[in-house]
């Protein structure tokens, strides 16, 4: 058995099932919060900004291409 699912047994026995439920969702909340943590460290400054980077120059290159047809355009 995993820490998490012996200690909320441990409490469920000793305190009352509320009180091993309540342990259960506290113990779920601080795993998920350091998978969180190392989900986020894993995307890194490089990687955001390399993304925001990268979404500028397509932004730009669309709004360039736009201004070139609109100046072509015999109707403008």
């Amino acid at each position: 058995k995993a820490a998490a699912e012996v200690t909320t047994d441990l409490v469920d026995h000793r305190c009352g099932h509320d009180a091993g439920v309540v342990t259960k969702n506290a113990l779920d909340t601080v795993g998920n919060t350091g998978e969180a943590v190392v989900a986020m460290r894993g995307l890194g400054l490089t990687s955001i900004a390399k993304r925001t980077a990268k979404s500028t120059a397509k932004e730009l290159v669309a709004t360039s291409d736009n201004s070139k047809e609109a100046e072509n355009d015999p109707k403008s």
